[in-house]
């Protein structure tokens, strides 16, 4: 029997916490997280990456703190070897300096990094979307939510969020092929 109440839910003896940020999951991302013990009561400091990601221009607004206060450090692994892991750094690092004006123009001025997989590196807007960026400059993809997040990239889905291809001015100069 389940009961839900303020972002708990009760699942036979087992209390499992959703952050609001998170939205409402559907079943399997919610199983998938509770395996994996994601979705127990925690809080990690944040300041120093804070700093870190404001000093680089970026604006850590309330969607990037929530994310990251209850999800930074973690790594998770989904089918197939794949990963995704919430380290705010990290997912910076994966941005070179001057490309940060382009990654705000072409996603959104309140893009913020958080997390990295294989293959790109996730970012959270002030409204709290969620945006994959191709490491390769080749794609971006408009994710609906949290959801589409771990079913893309810990289930393999390829048919969520919005895939657009980057061309031309949008990406930037030092990614740019030569045609």
């Amino acid at each position: 029997m389940r009961e839900y109440e303020r972002g708990r839910i009760r699942m036979n003896d087992e209390t499992l916490f959703t952050h609001p940020w998170m939205g409402v999951l559907e079943p399997k991302v919610r199983d998938f997280l509770r395996q994996r013990g994601v979705l127990q009561p925690r809080t990690v400091p944040i300041d120093t990456v804070r700093a870190e990601l404001e000093g680089l221009g970026y604006h850590v607004h309330d969607s990037v703190r929530a994310v990251m206060a209850s999800m930074e450090g973690l790594h998770l692994r989904g089918l197939d070897h794949r990963h995704l892991k919430f380290d705010a750094s990290a997912a910076a690092d994966g941005i070179d300096g001057f490309c940060i004006p382009d990654v705000k123009r072409t996603l959104s001025d309140t893009a913020c990094p958080v997390a990295t997989s294989d293959f790109a590196t996730f970012f959270v807007t002030a409204d709290g979307g969620w945006w994959l960026l191709d490491e390769a400059w080749i794609l971006y993809i408009r994710l609906k939510d949290f959801n589409d997040v771990i079913r893309l990239v810990c289930f393999g889905e390829q048919t969520v969020g919005t895939r657009v291809q980057l061309e031309g001015e949008q990406i930037p100069p030092a990614y740019r092929r030569d045609t």
